[in-house]
């Protein structure tokens, strides 16, 4: 998270919660630990994917917006 204001990172990260609580109620009994392992590590590799996104379209963005360097 290192060009992204940490603000907008925790909108990002505040997906987490309630995807986890989602994948509970549709998995029930079968959202073992390990599962639980499993869908933290996608949602926080899915939230980085986002964030490395912001982070380069914003990097395009300020290039065309005030031409290359």
């Amino acid at each position: 998270m290192k060009n992204i204001s940490r603000n907008l990172a925790g909108h990002f990260l505040k997906i987490q919660s309630p995807f986890l609580a989602a994948m509970q109620m549709t998995l029930h009994d079968r959202y073992t630990d390990n599962v639980e392992n499993i869908y933290k590590l996608t949602i926080q590799f899915i939230i980085q994917t986002l964030i490395d996104g912001y982070n380069e379209a914003t990097k395009t963005k300020d290039k065309e917006k005030n031409g290359p360097s």
